[in-house]
């Protein structure tokens, strides 16, 4: 089973009108409620390969409440700690010349003792998984900046394989726990380092000084340019096609899962490297991701291309 992990998932209202302007009355032509966050865009990605896959995190309120209901509709296998505060909504309005605006709330805080169900219940889980994602952590009150590190640790003392989605500095502190694989977009890899990176070499160079850590993978994603994957004893250089018409790469929480695919159903390292680009590219793609394939996956995959990266 591959758990995924979304400690602060949302509810996301997104409201299609016709133009915005600051102090008017807006109607809204069309209006979609939906559970939003990384870990279920994770889980309906597994599950279009028929992957068994389990969702945990925080719920609470009645945003949680539809957060639940939405899953079970979906059938998509979860169990949550459900906590006093409310699971926070992103609003978006999004007009129809392409204009799009984002309020997010902040996240709910989190008590110690909810916080204990939370390390009480991965426990549990880690049991029955094989492959973990850790997904994006954002601040939350009550959170200790340690949890994912925490969690990591735990994982690898269960021979659990965890991918660490890599995204802020909180995150960074989980690289100190060694996860098997971490996945960096070259933004946040500049973060870490405090550094621009500008050239191929400078990134292998750093990823390698990664894999010192512990990490069996680094994995770079270089969006339209394709992406780095980095192993111990050699990387490979993944190249994809150009697409002329706009994409948006937002995330790479859809290359977690295309990994966390390959690696929990044993494949060799290049299968994986197809898989996680794959998913990259069609949610890129594709703005409904109940829309995608499998098919749309694995014609994707035939259009990646892989270089060897010798480091000898």
């Amino acid at each position: 089973m591959i758990l995924s992990i979304d400690f602060n998932p949302a509810v996301e209202m997104k409201y299609f009108i016709t133009h915005m302007d600051l102090g008017e009355n807006i109607e809204a032509q069309n209006s979609v409620y939906i559970p939003g966050g990384n870990g279920i865009l994770v889980s309906r990605l597994l599950n279009i390969f028929g992957e068994n896959s389990f969702l945990t995190g925080f719920l609470g309120g009645l945003n949680g409440e539809f957060f639940h209901s939405k899953l079970s509709e979906s059938r998509i296998a979860h169990e949550f700690v459900f906590i006093k505060e409310s699971t926070r909504a992103i609003l978006q309005l999004i007009d129809e010349n392409g204009g799009h605006t984002i309020i997010s709330e902040k996240g709910p805080r989190i008590t110690r003792d909810e916080l204990v169900h939370m390390y009480e219940l991965y426990e549990k889980l880690i049991v029955k998984s094989t492959t973990i994602c850790g997904l994006e952590f954002i601040e939350m009150v009550g959170m200790p900046e340690t949890i994912l590190y925490d969690f990591i640790s735990l994982a690898n003392r269960q021979d659990k394989k965890l991918i660490l989605d890599v995204k802020n500095h909180i995150s960074f502190r989980g690289l100190d726990a060694s996860p098997y694989m971490a996945v960096f977009s070259l933004s946040s890899l500049e973060e870490y380092l405090n550094l621009e990176l500008h050239f191929e070499n400078e990134m292998i160079k750093v990823g390698r000084f990664l894999l010192d850590k512990g990490i069996n993978y680094i994995v770079i994603d270089l969006k339209e340019r394709g992406s780095i994957v980095l192993g111990r004893d050699r990387g490979y250089r993944v190249e994809i096609p150009y697409f002329h018409e706009k994409v948006q790469y937002d995330e790479h929480s859809s290359m977690v899962a295309g990994f966390a695919l390959g690696i929990n159903r044993k494949y060799d390292v290049e299968m994986n490297i197809k898989l996680g680009q794959a998913f990259n590219m069609v949610t890129a793609l594709e703005h409904n991701i109940n829309e995608i394939q499998m098919s749309d996956i694995k014609k994707a995959m035939g259009e990646v291309e892989i270089f060897p990266i010798n480091y000898y």
